[in-house]
Formats: C-alpha cells, sequence, structure tokens
C-alpha cells in the first residue's frame, strides 16, 4: 500500500492509468514483434525520470539528439523534432522494427549498439542520451566508448543517470558528477529513483576531427 501512496505521490492518478493503458498496448504489440518483456514492463508514465529525460534533451538540445538503447522510443519520440534531427539505436532488431511501426515517423531507427554512431556520419554538434542500461557495464568500459566516439562524433552534451546504491538490482553504480573526464557538469535533477546529469563536452573542437 505504502509503494501504491508513493508512486501516485510521484506521477499522479493520471500516470497511473496512463502507464496501466500503455503497458497493455505494448503487451499487445510484443506478441506480434517477439520482443523480450523488459521492453514494456515499465512504461513511460510509470517512472518520473523518462519525463525529465524528455524535458533535458527539449532543452539542451543539438542539430541531432540520438538515444542509445531506445527500446520502444518511450524517451527519443516525446522529444521536440521541429528544433532537432531525432535517432533511436537499439541492439535487439524485433524491438527496432516494432519502434519503426508503432512509433511517430519524425524519429529515425536504427539497430545497433553504440558504435553505430560512427557509421551514421552525422553533421552537426549531438546530444547523445543513455539512460538506465548503462548500469549494466562498467564505468571504465562506458568513458572509454564516449571518449573513442568523440574522434568521430561531434558529441555537444551528454545525458546519462545516476542511480543510488540503495536502489538495487544493477551490477554497477556510476557516478558521474564526481568523474574527471572530458565533461564537465551543466545541470543535473534528482527524481526518487535516480539523478539525470547533463555532461557538456570540454574543448570539444580539440577532440572531433572533420574529414
Amino acid at each position: 500500500m505504502r509503494k501504491l501512496r508513493d508512486k501516485l505521490q510521484e506521477i499522479g492518478i493520471y500516470g497511473v492509468f496512463s502507464a496501466a493503458f500503455e503497458h497493455i498496448y505494448l503487451r499487445i504489440i510484443a506478441l506480434y514483434f517477439r520482443f523480450p518483456a523488459w521492453h514494456y514492463k515499465v512504461p513511460f508514465h510509470w517512472v518520473s525520470y523518462k519525463k525529465i529525460t524528455v524535458e533535458l534533451a527539449n532543452k539542451y538540445y543539438s542539430s541531432n539528439t540520438v538515444e542509445i538503447g531506445c527500446g520502444l522510443g518511450d524517451i527519443i519520440t516525446r522529444i521536440d523534432s521541429t528544433k532537432t534531427k531525432l535517432i533511436g539505436i537499439d541492439r535487439e532488431a524485433s524491438v527496432i522494427r516494432a519502434a519503426t511501426k508503432i512509433r511517430k515517423k519524425c524519429v529515425t531507427f536504427f539497430q545497433g549498439d553504440i558504435s553505430e554512431l560512427n557509421r551514421l556520419n552525422l553533421k552537426g554538434e549531438v546530444t547523445l542520451i543513455m539512460v538506465n542500461w548503462i548500469h549494466e557495464i562498467p564505468l571504465k568500459v562506458l568513458t572509454e566508448e564516449i571518449n573513442l566516439l568523440r574522434k568521430n562524433v561531434n558529441l555537444k552534451y551528454l545525458i546519462l543517470d545516476q542511480i543510488p546504491e540503495q536502489i538495487t538490482g544493477y551490477p554497477y553504480y556510476h557516478n558521474f558528477l564526481e568523474l574527471d573526464w572530458t565533461f564537465e557538469i551543466e545541470d543535473y535533477v534528482k527524481t526518487r529513483s535516480r539523478t539525470l546529469v547533463v555532461l557538456k563536452a570540454i574543448n570539444n573542437e580539440t577532440n572531433y576531427h572533420t574529414t
């Protein structure tokens, strides 16, 4: 009962009913496209961090906004497409097929991982969103992948999430606020379950190489 009360306080009665409807809808979609259940178990309206991620992406936009690990496009499809080119990338072919069919046409979806960004040859600056799944890999691996991207991709902003250690179930708990690397803290927003962090590239012109 307490969990339900906390959830009502976090997302409101509209959020609860919207999440329930979306869960049923996506479960039906999953039967057809055969993607894993965890893609629809946490609908957009069920967690406040997804809405905040959209708000931050609309505030810190670039020529291109890319979400790695986009799943069904809960976040990327809700970002304002009049300001930026929207791209969603996920490594699961089935979920990308579903997202392409059921989501807005203003988003271009690709199957792949973080390295797919190198192959897209995007023009202009990039706001890169990576939330939730990043806690499945070590921080060292994640930062190395991002630093490699900067050689070919004009990264301006990173939008990432931090999860406190008292929230169980994650292999890794990253702290970007204390990390010493080629990004600086631009903004952050705390929710009940995590902190959304916006990082801005430092000396971008010395890291990104045009061809």
